[in-house]
């Protein structure tokens, strides 16, 4: 095999290894935000003590499930149940661009 043939072929094998690297680490995000997703119903529905029962350990390390449960209904029952769909946590948010207004400086 000549030097030009082995430059070409490892050159690429390094970029199907970054692509497939890509994949998993797109696939793996997925997953975080499925889980981050259902998590929040669990909020949104009012089952604090199940969201910190399928919380991380080490949340559950930082806070009991009765300080939880405490500051949930603290914050989260004043907002009343969730009245618009979720769709906003289905993607992404955009970038916020800078206030449109008439005055210039």
């Amino acid at each position: 095999m000549s030097r030009i043939n082995r430059v070409v072929f490892l050159a690429t094998v390094l970029v199907l290894g970054f692509i497939q690297m890509g994949n998993a680490e797109e696939k793996s995000q997925q997953k975080a935000v499925e889980a981050a997703q259902t998590w929040l119903v669990l909020v949104d529905q009012g089952e604090f003590g199940k969201s910190w029962e399928t919380a991380s350990d080490y949340f559950k390390g930082a806070v009991t499930e009765k300080q939880w449960q405490q500051a949930l209904t603290a914050v989260r029952s004043p907002l009343g149940k969730v009245t618009t769909g979720n769709s906003s946590r289905n993607s992404t948010p955009p970038l916020c661009p800078a206030p449109q207004t008439e005055n210039t400086w």
